[in-house]
């Protein structure tokens, strides 16, 4: 059996009318039935079509799967599309950017998000470790050190003395 998810035309990323993407995935026959009979296009669904079909590149009919889809997704704006196909629970989800991932609402709802407020930066988000509700994980950041910030601290720790340190920083072999 051939495994060709990256050749399936019904496993892939389409762009919609805005021009945002959405990812498809109706490799099960039941899936792309069901898509098919709500999208108006029932004449894309072959009796023929078995649990082997969803591994496949769908062969000569690839190209018929890939219009549809294409011409599917370019009629329509991403977010009445994803109503459309959540409605019918339909798995086509869409393609966020970074800050349209930050932007969703399960995101919020999860506390997915977190932020260091940085002196120089500002506010700068950052995802939360899955450990955190298992309070494994600190509580707050500390925003990243500054390039030099702790020298001192780190050639202290290594056994430098400060007279040491300032002969390093004087002869130029630590420039902080």
């Amino acid at each position: 059996m051939l495994q060709a998810f990256g050749g399936n035309p019904r496993y892939n990323v389409y762009v919609c009318k805005d021009g945002k993407p959405v990812a498809v995935s109706l490799l099960e026959a039941r899936q792309w039935k069901q898509f098919c009979e709500v999208i108006g296009r029932t004449d894309m669904i072959f009796a023929d079509e078995g649990p082997d079909s969803r591994l496949s590149d769908h062969g000569e009919r690839a190209a018929l799967f890939r219009a549809t889809i294409t011409d599917f997704c370019a009629s329509m704006d991403r977010a009445p599309l994803l109503a459309l196909m959540e409605e019918h629970q339909i798995p086509i989800a869409p393609v966020n950017t970074p800050d349209e991932a930050l932007q969703e609402p399960v995101v919020a709802a999860r506390g997915l998000v977190g932020y260091t407020d940085d002196p120089v930066e500002g506010r700068i988000p950052h995802l939360v470790s899955p450990y955190k509700r298992a309070g494994l994980t600190r509580e707050t950041h500390e925003p990243a050190p500054r390039l030099g910030e702790h020298d001192d601290a780190v050639l202290r720790d290594l056994g430098y003395s400060d007279a040491d340190i300032a002969r390093l920083k004087q002869s130029g072999v630590v420039t902080s």
